[in-house]
Parts: C-alpha cells; structure tokens; sequence
C-alpha cells in the first residue's frame, strides 16, 4: 500500500525539525541530522527512502533558499586544495597571525591520532583536532597499504625522534565490515610499525615501551544499549557476519556533540596541565610580536614602497 503524500503542513514541520536540529548542533552530516529525525525526533520512518528522497531533498531546498547556512551540513568526502598567494607582506603576516598556534604535541605524555572510518564525518571532529594538532585520518573504508604503511611510518619516525610513543583512538561504524576494518588498521599499523622502527623499544629508564595503542572508541555495543543509538537490520550477505551478533550502527547515529566530546576526552586525557599553559603563555607573547610588526609595516608604509619599486 502506497504511503500518503505529506500536507504542506508536515512538510514544513519536518524543515523546521531540520533547522531546530542543526541550529541545537552544527556542523552535521546529512545522515546524522537523518538520524536525528528519524530516532531522536521521531518524526519520519527510519529508512533510507526517507533519508534520500525526504532529508537530502528538504536539506537541499533549505540551504539553496537561505534557510539553512551552508557551514551548518559538512561532507569532507569532496575537497579540493587551491593554491595560496597574498597581495602584500601585510596581508602573510596577517594570514599567518590567523593561524599562528604553538605546537601542543609537547603537552602530551604520548602522541595521539584519531582515526575515522567515514572521511564525511572530518567536518564533525576537526574543530576538536585541529587546535590540537592532532592527526585526523579518514580510513574510507578499507584504507589502502599505502596510506597504512605512511602512517606507520609517521608513528615509527616519532619514537625514532623523540621517544614518543602514539596512542590512536578509531572511531568506525557497529557492523560486520566497520569491526573488521578496525581490527586490519591495526593490525596492519602494528606490522609496518615495528618494521620500520630503528631504535630499540625501551625508554630512557630501560622500560619496553609499546610504541602504538589501539583503541576502538565507537560504536561499541554498550553504547548502542545506553545511548538508544538506532540501529538497522545486519547483511547476512556480508562474509564477515558469521561471527557478528546483532543489529547494525553507523558511526552517524552518535550526535555530533557527543562525537566530539568524545574526541576531545581522548586527547585531553592525555595533557599536562602545567605544560599546556607555558606554551599557550610564550603563544600570547608571541603573537602580540607580529601583532606589533604588522602595525610597524603599516606605520611605515613599506608594502607602498615596495610596490613602487
């Protein structure tokens, strides 16, 4: 029996659900405020005709109209990398006073990644890595040796450096691929790791040092039962469901506050209080430093000469 066609007044009711959403918590995937509607709000049917021909083409008519800003949905997954030029001295300095942060790495007592099974979700977790510095690695699915064997190179070049060892956090979907693409990761990071690394596994003190930490942070299955995650029936056809038991979850039916409240308790846990704030102190000083030498620049007119020359 074919569904009703929704009222004027419903579908308007599902759009302003959309923006309370988002404005609540942004920024969003697509799926994720999906997720939101469909278990949390329970104002449409949990599947994926819904999400495509319900979310994706409300969310598309609400950001084309000036509804929804555009900042507020993220998909990582389509990127491009131009090209940086500047118009003057003045404007790199002031480019470069906009970025400028000292390195926090040296707070930790280990180095920390946060690894993703979805790269559509880095939109979600980067504000919480990115102050950081810390590495933010997109797996898409099944990552490729390459990309494994560059991080692990990475990890073994910091021990090799700086007696540093790396915990990663992995971050990935509760279904039969998402579990089995977070036990190849590691694996595999363990094997090129020890391969490459030239120093012995000890630290100073003459301790065995593990020089990478594994942990899967989500989904795991407590927190599909404590959180009330919503779940989906799992593909028996997948070769890796023998020994998987129960429903699926994606990653996306976490909220994105919670996401990155996540995120950020694996890296703080990490931090040295006292350390952090010497280096956030010589930060403050520094950048009043290039504050100053930019208004030397402007004071003095030098981009004009330069120019004139």
């Amino acid at each position: 029996m074919a569904r009703q066609r929704r009222t004027p007044a419903q579908i308007q009711a599902i759009k302003d659900a959309i923006c309370d959403v988002l404005a609540r918590d942004c920024p969003q995937t697509v799926r994720q405020v999906f997720y939101q509607l469909a278990s949390r709000l329970q104002i449409i049917p949990k599947t994926e005709n819904e999400y495509k021909n319900t979310v994706v083409r409300l969310l598309k008519e609400l950001r084309l109209n000036g509804t929804v800003p555009w900042s507020w949905i993220t998909d990582s997954s389509r990127s491009c990398a131009p090209g940086r030029t500047t118009d003057s001295m003045k404007q790199a300095l002031e480019d470069t006073l906009q970025v400028y942060r000292r390195s926090l790495l040296d707070t930790m007592d280990r180095r920390v990644e946060i690894w993703l099974e979805k790269e559509a979700l880095v939109g979600v977790i980067q504000p919480e890595t990115h102050p950081w510095g810390v590495p933010l690695y997109p797996c898409r699915g099944y990552a490729s040796l390459s990309f494994l064997h560059d991080a692990a190179e990475t990890i073994a070049g910091w021990w090799d450096e700086r007696r540093q060892a790396t915990s990663i956090y992995y971050f990935g979907d509760h279904d039969p691929s998402g579990v089995d693409i977070s036990r190849a990761v590691e694996e595999r990071l363990r094997e090129f790791v020890y391969a490459v690394v030239t120093t012995d596994f000890v630290d100073d003190e003459g301790a065995y040092v593990d020089v990478i930490r594994f942990k899967r942070v989500a989904v795991e299955p407590w927190q599909i039962s404590e959180w009330n995650l919503p779940t989906r029936p799992t593909k028996m056809s997948d070769s890796r469901s023998k020994n998987f038991v129960g429903d699926s979850v994606e990653l996306d039916a976490i909220p994105s506050n919670r996401l990155r409240e996540m995120v950020r308790d694996c890296i703080k846990q990490h931090v040295d209080p006292y350390k952090l704030e010497k280096i956030q102190q010589t930060e403050r000083l520094e950048r009043k430093t290039l504050e100053t030498l930019i208004e030397s620049i402007s004071g003095n007119g030098l981009d004009d000469v330069l120019e004139m020359e």
